[in-house]
């Protein structure tokens, strides 16, 4: 896996980052941390009179 790789390691590190956990490199964690950002900033957007179509 590249992001095990020292040098990938150490460019990230260069550029103020770090990879996510593998347990968050899922489509699953993926999905749950879309839905929980969506209902985390739905309300601020609404109330904001905004909307994506």
């Amino acid at each position: 896996m590249a992001l095990k790789d020292n040098n990938v390691a150490s460019r990230f590190a260069e550029l103020g980052t770090k990879p996510s956990p593998e347990a968050d490199a899922t489509p699953a964690a993926l999905k749950a941390k879309l839905e929980g950002e969506i209902a985390r900033w739905k309300p601020v957007i609404e109330g904001a009179g905004q909307y994506a179509d």
